[in-house]
């Protein structure tokens, strides 16, 4: 299996179409539907490319090397008191990340904790790891129809260094541009597609409008 977790575009800050009912939203009832099974194969993977990393390889990219992302964290989450789910995020400054309002709150579960990963190539092990309850979702988050699907985590100071680094916003005359067409680069940990090896890599992807991105 190949492990991605999306943090592109400053965590999908969406306004779709209507949805004509939950099961028909791709992030309601994320946690159930997706992140708990994820974060298990996640896990698994991990141990395994720990015990022997010669016999992991990289399929359709190349390994990841941190200083390149120093902007992405990992989130594993606590649900239901003893199961964790995972997601990704971006930190903009030393004491925030942006990540998704489905991570926190996913129209049926809220998440009773996040534990922060930053400047490892693993989301269970490694890295520093900072541990938080403090989220602030947009007020107008709706996960029926996935408006304004963003978030902010606070978290206690992290230390920057060359593998930690807030990422680089938009500013000035950017602020008007909508970055259709530009490349944009996908980091982080999840599941992609079936296989035997753990894989963690960067990639390049084609930026598009986020209505073109949903239908998809």
């Amino acid at each position: 299996m190949k492990l991605l977790i999306t943090v592109v575009a400053l965590a999908a800050v969406a306004s779709c179409a209507e949805i004509a009912s939950p099961e028909e939203s791709p992030v309601y009832d994320y946690h159930r539907r997706f992140g708990i099974a994820k974060a298990s194969r996640i896990r698994l993977l991990e141990e395994e490319a720990a015990k022997d990393v010669s016999n992991s390889r990289i399929v359709g990219g190349s390994v990841s090397d941190i200083s390149q992302t120093p902007y992405q964290v990992g989130l594993v989450i606590t649900v239901l008191f003893i199961l964790q789910t995972v997601c990704g995020g971006s930190l903009i400054s030393s004491t925030r990340v942006v990540t998704a309002a489905h991570c926190n709150h996913d129209g049926v579960i809220t998440a009773q904790s996040f534990t922060a990963v930053f400047g490892s190539n693993f989301i269970f092990s490694g890295g520093t790891r900072i541990r938080t309850t403090n989220v602030v979702m947009h007020p107008q988050w709706n996960p029926r129809t996935v408006n304004n699907d963003i978030a902010i985590i606070r978290i206690s100071p992290v230390t920057f260094s060359n593998v930690i680094q807030p990422i680089a916003l938009p500013s000035g005359g950017e602020l008007n541009n909508n970055f259709v067409g530009w490349n944009a680069l996908a980091s982080g940990f999840g599941l992609t597609r079936d296989g035997k090896h753990y894989n963690n890599y960067c990639n390049y992807i084609r930026y598009i409008h986020k209505k073109k991105l949903y239908r998809s």
